[in-house]
């Protein structure tokens, strides 16, 4: 299975503590092929580095900021191909 796991949370909080572990675990499994796409908060990419997991950072602006969906356009079409 391949997982895109998406989060453009805050430095701080239950949500961002959920997919950190959720990540964490699913690196665990070697069926799984994953990547973290996360704004570049040091607590969450420290411990997503440990686990092996692919890190790419983005900083996610507001409402009118177009470019993650590029940004995630651009990895997921990269992924498609690396990931057969």
């Amino acid at each position: 299975m391949r997982v895109a796991q998406i989060m453009a949370g805050q430095e701080a909080g239950g949500a961002e503590l959920f997919y950190a572990r959720l990540t964490s675990a699913l690196a665990e499994d070697t069926d799984v092929k994953q990547i973290a796409i996360l704004r570049p908060h040091t607590r969450w990419l420290e411990m997503l580095e440990s686990t092996g997991v692919a890190l790419e950072t983005h900083r996610f602006g507001g409402r009118l900021d177009l470019r993650p969906s590029v940004v995630c356009a651009r990895i997921w079409s990269h992924l498609r191909w690396t990931w057969r």
